[in-house]
């Protein structure tokens, strides 16, 4: 993807292309999150209207394209919205209803107001076969949109030990699922105290390396000899889906620890 200069005070990111293209005025997200070591269903949702209509590129919750990475540097923990998913362009965050539906095989399978905890929201396991309904408001109305089941690798590793340097591959086991891919991500200070972002999707092809464009910008930032640790990996299903001038991203993803 194209590389951004590096900035004195805020960094750069190396952006992968988005996953979809276009350009919104609406942009939210629901994220159904399987808590496996405590056995409950948490959420994270919101819902935000643009002051003027953005190409996807300032939506950083949209998943970069397969096999494509997301990267930051900066000389401190960042502090801004984008940090945190949030878009990067001015922004008021916009209702999409009082509630959020659920529905599975066997019919409503949770229903959850917006102003409620988000943690521990619906039974464990959810099914595998889930639709979501938003009622809408300010955020336009979406019916019946799927969020897709999850299908997990296992034995995830770095040939490089616990750390990511040049060259290191990634390998696991795959699930052979033609629909999820696997979000690598990783947060950490290096040994000359800058801090990375890093978010990587990949394909359930078994292998992946991180993109030249990644590893040139990771060079050129801390050295040819980083190692940086903290690699953690979310089995995570994504739907995209698009109505007008709004952009919902809607997915499900395991949590481990």
């Amino acid at each position: 993807g194209p590389t951004a200069p590096p900035a004195p005070d805020d960094g750069f990111l190396v952006v992968g292309q988005p996953s979809v293209s276009g350009t919104f005025k609406y942009f939210g997200y629901v994220d159904l999150i399987v808590d496996s070591p405590v056995q409950q269903i948490d959420r994270d949702t919101n819902f935000f209207e643009m002051t003027e209509p953005q190409s996807t590129n300032a939506f950083l919750t949209i998943p970069p394209a397969v096999n494509q990475c997301r990267l930051r540097i900066t000389d401190s923990i960042p502090s801004d919205s984008a940090a945190i998913g949030f878009p990067t362009e001015t922004f008021t965050l916009a209702s999409a209803g009082e509630t959020m539906t659920l529905t599975g095989p066997d019919g409503t399978y949770a229903t959850a107001a917006f102003t409620d905890d988000r943690l521990d929201f619906a039974p464990f396991p959810a099914p595998d076969e889930l639709t979501l309904d938003l009622p809408g408001m300010a955020f336009p109305a979406f019916s019946n949109v799927s969020i897709p089941p999850l299908i997990l690798p296992t034995n995830f590793q770095l040939s490089t030990g616990d750390e990511l340097r040049v060259g290191t591959e990634f390998t696991w086991d795959v699930a052979n699922s033609v629909d999820n891919t696997l979000h690598l991500s990783m947060a950490t200070i290096a040994a000359n105290s800058q801090f990375v972002t890093l978010n990587c999707r990949m394909n359930d092809t078994g292998t992946y390396r991180l993109p030249t464009t990644v590893e040139n910008a990771l060079v050129s930032a801390l050295g040819s000899d980083f190692a940086l640790t903290g690699a953690a990996i979310d089995e995570k299903a994504v739907n995209i889906v698009t109505q007008g001038d709004a952009l919902l991203v809607v997915s499900r993803r395991n949590k481990f620890q």
